[in-house]
């Protein structure tokens, strides 16, 4: 059977419903929403995986000219009155240039980015807080 535009099928009774509705129409099963978290981090990990893309496990063991992918969601932040962070970093693809004590340094999106790996309140401003970031890199390149 071949569904028509705006229409999704119900694995419970196999009947057609509205694709915005939540429930079927017919028995009442609920359907699958994409914007329940789980579901979304299914979708985000197995796009992941198709890249070829794992996490770094140790930020040390970079090297010069690596390419690693930031998804702006970690690492230095600002601390907001309501209690949400804002992060620093712009998310993409950047090119590790040199690895040093307390980070290392990239170019990205927006030039040169130097990712301080350090925790705690910044000595810089009293609502800024550093904290590891979180990168993933190419297979063929571990």
């Amino acid at each position: 059977m071949k569904l028509k535009r705006g229409q999704k099928l119900c694995k419970e009774c196999g009947e057609t419903s509205g694709a915005r509705a939540k429930t079927c129409k017919h028995c009442g099963a609920p359907f699958e929403v994409r914007t329940d978290p789980t579901v979304r981090m299914k979708r985000l990990r197995s796009k992941a995986k198709k890249k070829g893309l794992v996490e770094v496990s140790d930020w040390r063991e970079l090297k010069r000219g690596q390419t690693i992918h930031y998804n702006g969601r970690s690492g230095t932040h600002w601390l907001n009155s309501d209690g949400t962070k804002e992060y620093v970093e712009d998310k993409g693809v950047y090119k590790v240039e040199v690895i040093l004590e307390k980070g290392f340094g990239a170019w990205g999106p927006k030039g040169y980015t130097f990712f301080d790996m350090t925790t705690g309140k910044s000595t810089i401003n009293p609502t800024l807080y550093n904290s590891p970031f979180k990168f993933k890199i190419k297979n063929a390149q571990v």
